[in-house]
């Protein structure tokens, strides 16, 4: 976490701005790693994972820290939250997950260079020594996991059938590849 916060340190120091801001606008103007977005949050999907489904909940508006947002922001978090596991349980077929909520150290709660987040990480690999030490999976992705990733959400008590949304959008063509949002 250390070596994040720092990280994030130097990027602000030598642009001036902060590097998760850049990467949602980036994302934003894009579309091609975006899961899902409301008013208040944004899900990608990273551009270079280190496990397969790794996703990244963040806030569209700058903030360092979890615990500093106004109650409006938690309940647009659980509705964004709630919104990308339905995606992920649709897909995955309810996998284990791992969540951690990234946010600035004690003492250090409000900063322009740090974005506090969430990443959402499903387990279905297992992790050893050596990936632990220097992160390094193999990461395969198959075409049609990623269309199924742009299948309309259901209501949990919907039966587990799978409806492509926009199938012009993700229908096996190059451009199809790209995880879809709402």
């Amino acid at each position: 976490m250390r070596e994040e916060v720092d990280n994030c340190w130097h990027y602000y120091d030598e642009k001036e701005r902060c590097i998760f801001c850049d990467i949602i606008r980036q994302e934003r103007d894009t579309g091609e790693r975006v899961i899902g977005e409301n008013e208040h949050f944004i899900t990608l999907a990273p551009y270079a994972p280190r496990f397969p489904f790794e996703m990244w909940l963040l806030p569209k508006a700058h903030g360092s820290s979890y615990e500093n947002n106004q109650s409006s922001m938690y309940a647009s978090l659980a509705r964004m939250l709630k919104d990308t596991l339905i995606r992920l349980d649709q897909v995955l077929d309810r996998p284990a997950l791992n969540f951690m909520i990234h946010t600035s150290p004690i003492g250090e709660e409000i900063n322009d260079h740090y974005h506090w987040h969430i990443e959402i990480i499903p387990k279905l690999t297992k992790v050893a020594g050596f990936e632990w030490a220097r992160v390094f999976i193999s990461i395969r992705r198959r075409r049609k996991n990623r269309r199924d990733f742009c299948a309309k959400p259901k209501s949990p008590r919907s039966p587990r059938k799978s409806r492509l949304w926009g199938k012009q959008r993700c229908s096996g063509s190059p451009e199809s590849s790209k995880i879809c949002h709402t």
